[in-house]
């Protein structure tokens, strides 16, 4: 695989152009001496990647094989994380490739990197970029993941999966079960010829699920970017199985740092969460919304066992509210300044204010409490619709 000049040339020139208008303005080429819709392709991803593969992006000379993978391919942020986890000098079998940026990071790592996808002109691209980042520890093999690894003797010492998430229909899919390959299916298959697995799943994942289909968990990840979950990853362990799994809520802020809060799975059934009985009970007190992380494990039990004077404001009402000023919670805190019931009088003196809006187990959708109370979006300030209780609804303030 060989580039020109002009190939490097018109993507430094055009880089900051529109992908769109370029392919109108190109659709016939043949006096070019590359592939211009090529070159458009990597304009486009670069525009796509900036900002979640800074890194890879900052070399003019590697290449996105596809518009597909560098949409699906792991950002920065949570590939050092997976290397992270792996142990020094470990031989890492990744089983569904793509881009590499996961292997690219283990391979700092790794004694040894083994890479496969089953898309060969993926794995092209990727042998050409493992040149010219200087990369000799990462082998790349175009192939059918279980056919390569029916068909070899060797274990390693850990291997990563990202089955992909798409039926052949194009539709999303979550479930092991519903993913290619089938890790349910191939489990066996894979615990041969490996120490420990990891997996990366959907963020939308039933973990309860999980626990109960795939043996040996010992640990699960909830990632998430900026307060968005981004991933659920599951260890198997099989040289040293525990009867207990730690699950960790993680979120990872702008500047890449970690808010972390883990637990054990079955702490989630030994404390008892107490919930917000009347409307004196919120007002003059801290409201806390958990981040992503934590409302994807609806680890309520676990949450309340570490900071035990919240209460909930309702089973179906993931907002909590306590005298108590817990400056480590894993999630967004306010003062809460006043407390209303929906047809309070004292709510039209919020016309024209700025409020950011959110609700919770709430009815009616934003547009409508905005030109309910004749608000607008922005300043600093929340406004909180919510029920608690019993069925009752409320609007909370912050300051």
């Amino acid at each position: 695989m060989e580039f020109s000049d002009s190939f490097w040339a018109f993507i430094d020139d055009n880089l900051h152009c529109d992908p769109n208008s370029l392919r109108l303005k190109y659709h016939s080429s043949d006096s070019l001496d590359f592939d211009v819709q090529f070159a458009i392709c990597q304009i486009e991803c670069r525009k796509k990647c900036s900002h979640k593969l800074p890194s890879f992006c900052s070399n003019k000379r590697v290449i996105f094989p596809t518009t597909l993978s560098s949409e699906q391919c792991t950002s920065e942020v949570l590939a050092r994380f997976h290397a992270s986890l792996l142990p020094n000098g470990c031989d890492l079998l990744d089983m569904t490739s793509g881009l590499c940026i996961d292997g690219i990071h283990a391979s700092a790592k790794c004694n040894h990197v083994t890479a496969i996808d089953i898309n060969p002109i993926v794995t092209e691209s990727v042998r050409y970029n493992l040149k010219v980042l200087g990369i000799d520890n990462l082998e790349v093999i175009n192939q059918d993941s279980i056919d390569y690894l029916s068909n070899s003797a060797q274990k390693w010492g850990v291997i990563f999966i990202d089955p992909a998430r798409r039926a052949e229909s194009n539709k999303r899919t979550f479930a092991f079960e519903d993913c290619e390959p089938n890790i349910i299916e191939h489990f066996d298959l894979i615990k041969q010829h490996c120490h420990s697995l990891i997996i990366k799943a959907s963020p939308m994942l039933d973990i309860t699920k999980v626990i109960n289909s795939v043996g040996q968990i010992t640990d699960i990840w909830v990632l998430s970017v900026r307060n968005e979950c981004k991933e659920v990853l599951i260890k198997c362990d099989f040289v040293n199985s525990s009867d207990e799994i730690s699950v960790h809520a993680i979120d990872f802020d702008k500047d890449a740092n970690m808010n972390v809060f883990s637990f054990a799975w079955n702490e989630a059934i030994d404390c008892e969460v107490s919930y917000v009985e009347n409307i004196d009970e919120i007002g003059q007190n801290w409201l806390y919304e958990p981040n992503s992380s934590l409302m994807k494990c609806a680890c309520w039990n676990a949450l309340v066992r570490k900071y035990p004077r919240l209460k909930k404001m309702h089973q179906n009402t993931h907002l909590f509210v306590s005298s108590e000023f817990y400056q480590d919670f894993p999630g967004r805190i306010h003062r809460v300044a006043d407390v209303y019931t929906p047809k309070s009088k004292e709510l039209k003196q919020l016309k024209g204010e700025y409020f950011n809006v959110v609700l919770r187990n709430y009815p009616i959708s934003i547009d409508i409490v905005k030109k309910q109370f004749k608000i607008k979006d922005g300043g600093n300030r929340f406004i909180y619709c919510f029920k608690y209780g019993k069925e009752k609804s409320a609007i909370l303030l912050t300051e």
